[in-house]
């Protein structure tokens, strides 16, 4: 009975591990960032432009949400981060592009996070939301 509980806080523990994921630095900063949205679901993710992008930053992990259909999957993806405060136009290849239902418009926001080389910290955090079309 004893193994059993042992083995049960393990498990618990290691599963808590996993959900603590990524963790904000203590020195976190804030980052601005700008954008132009490109419509369709097969367009590339817009040029973003970033300000105030941390020291120590290694990748950009950006995602996009639709507020008017925030179960909409649009992908994102992470990219080693050169320096150059912007991500490329068509860099991330799980983006899916700003497509709402004819006559509609609808609000998506881009957030961008900086993290540091291991992945394991959040050094920064940027967001924009505009409206398309």
């Amino acid at each position: 009975m004893r193994k059993i509980r042992v083995l049960c806080c393990m498990l618990s523990l290691v599963m808590l591990a996993g959900c603590l994921g990524t963790q904000q630095a203590d020195n976190f900063q804030a980052m601005t960032l700008d954008y132009t949205l490109i419509g369709g679901l097969s367009s590339p993710n817009p040029e973003i432009r970033l300000t105030n992008v941390p020291p120590g930053t290694a990748f950009l992990k950006v995602s996009m949400r639709d507020h008017h259909r925030p179960g909409f999957n649009h992908g994102g993806g992470t990219i080693a981060y050169d320096g150059s405060s912007r991500v490329p136009e068509g860099s991330l290849q799980g983006y899916r592009g700003p497509e709402p239902p004819a006559g509609e418009v609808h609000r998506y926001e881009i957030k961008v996070q900086a993290l540091n080389a291991d992945k394991s910290q959040v050094l920064g955090e940027g967001s924009l939301a505009k409206n398309y079309p």
